[in-house]
């Protein structure tokens, strides 16, 4: 017999969900609008924050000890 699912887990779900399709939609803004810049012939490679690499670089080494 399945589980009962309860009001508010189901309103719960509709909202996450709700959520995900607004991130969503707006990361694929974003990434149509890097490409379309990328295209532009404006830019020689893709490298757009070399001073901030190293942060990146830094951030994700501090979650991978944290992880680990």
């Amino acid at each position: 017999m399945p589980a009962k699912v309860n009001k508010t887990d189901e309103e719960w779900r509709q909202e996450f969900f709700a959520f995900d399709d607004q991130v969503g939609r707006e990361d694929r803004a974003l990434v149509e609008s890097v490409q379309r810049g990328m295209s532009s012939g404006l830019l020689d490679h893709g490298r757009l924050l070399l001073e901030a690499e190293p942060l990146l670089a830094a951030f994700q080494a501090w979650v991978r000890d944290q992880v680990a």
